[in-house]
């Protein structure tokens, strides 16, 4: 074990602590991998709160003052890899660190096996939609149906869906095929007119 990761949970537990202190945040929400780390910190900040000794500094310990952690089950792809930085595999919505392009490119490259998965954690599209889709998918999975879906529907989420049109034309002068229906036609259920 390295000094860095014997000290992490401890610099998470004070982060915490700055997070609680200062800004009011009470919970951590972080993946599974990031339990024991949670824990600690949730351990540290009421450990510190709790030997203040200057009065005006005391926090109150009530019930609806205490700090919580919540864990989700983490993101793999088909092989069982998380996504993530440590990975080398992590995305960004920051346009600055995974451009539109990128971004788009990223989703279209998700195997058939996992894109229905990610379209159901990663849109707001009605799970009958999503059927549909991957029912349209399968007739042809060389058109790439719900990955097209998939892609147009993060970029419409995070840039715009102006962006998220003009990234899948982009798409389709730089690769070639045609873009599915979904992408062409206003969606009834989005609300989202492209």
């Amino acid at each position: 074990m390295s000094l860095g990761e014997f000290m992490y949970p401890l610099f998470q537990g004070w982060d915490f602590w700055h997070m609680y202190n200062k800004l009011g945040i009470q919970m951590q929400i972080g993946g599974s991998d990031q339990f024991g780390n949670i824990v600690a910190g949730i351990d540290a900040l009421k450990t510190i709160r709790e030997t203040e000794e200057a009065p005006y500094a005391q926090m109150p310990t009530e019930w609806q003052h205490e700090p919580m952690g919540f864990t989700v089950p983490l993101l793999t792809d088909a092989s069982g890899v998380k996504f993530g930085k440590t990975a080398g595999n992590a995305i960004w919505l920051d346009e600055f660190k995974t451009s539109a392009f990128e971004l788009y490119g990223y989703f279209m490259r998700r195997s058939d096996d996992e894109v229905e998965k990610l379209l159901r954690l990663f849109t707001f599209m009605p799970l009958s939609k999503i059927q549909e889709t991957m029912v349209e998918h399968r007739e042809d999975p060389t058109k790439r149906v719900a990955q097209h879906t998939l892609a147009f529907e993060v970029l419409s989420l995070v840039h715009g869906s102006q962006k998220a049109l003009q990234e899948a034309q982009q798409h389709k002068f730089r690769f070639g095929g045609d873009l599915p229906h979904v992408i062409n036609e206003p969606s009834k259920d989005s609300g989202i007119v492209t």
